[in-house]
């Protein structure tokens, strides 16, 4: 092959030409790798907002018994409900109570399990503080937790007489999974 100084086009495609057969051969792997990591990234879908809910249910009916003095018994029924959806790598948690004693602190916990064979909290208890109720004995608290429910697992809800979710069981609610029709969702107002 001539080349003419005049033009440096030719005097300068040469070496690239001899290049690009070694070049194409290294980077092309590559750049289909890194095609197909792309390709992959573009199809992965976020994670699906799931969504639970149940209803508290007083778990004796205790407050219509007289206490061992013979005495009316102070517990009040807790009724109430419950809603989780979880989004990501969170879960955002409210509970209401509807009815339950008046101007009290009342602990509570959801849990994995049901109602009837309760596990552990799915967060330390601290994350879930008192719901406070006020004078008709009514409250309500949101509360987000950094961690994901699991699509194929049970869970419950527990309300306790005391606000570190301790002393009495009064209500209980076995959560049922809800379809959100594709869409995320949020608690609250």
């Amino acid at each position: 092959m001539k080349t003419h100084r005049k033009s440096g086009a030719v005097a300068s495609r040469a070496p690239i030409r001899r290049l690009t057969g070694p070049i194409a051969a290294l980077l092309l792997p590559a750049l289909l790798l890194l095609g197909g990591a792309v390709a992959c990234l573009d199809t992965v879908d976020p994670p699906e907002s799931l969504a639970w809910e149940g209803q508290l249910q007083p778990v004796t009916d205790d407050a219509a018994e007289p206490n061992d003095e013979g005495e009316p018994n102070d517990e009040v029924p807790v009724a109430g409900s419950v809603g989780a959806v979880t989004t990501g790598e969170q879960t955002q948690i409210g509970i209401g109570i509807d009815q339950g004693p008046v101007e009290a602190e009342l602990g509570w916990l959801f849990r994995t399990g049901s109602c009837n064979d309760p596990e552990d909290p799915i967060a330390p208890a601290e994350v879930f503080p008192p719901i406070s109720t006020d004078d008709l004995g009514q409250g309500e608290l949101t509360v987000v937790t950094g961690q994901r429910l699991n699509r194929n697992r049970t869970y419950a809800t527990q309300v306790y007489s005391e606000p570190e979710a301790q002393g009495t069981l009064l209500a209980c609610a076995d959560m049922e999974r809800v379809d959100l029709g594709g869409t995320g969702a949020s608690l609250g107002r």
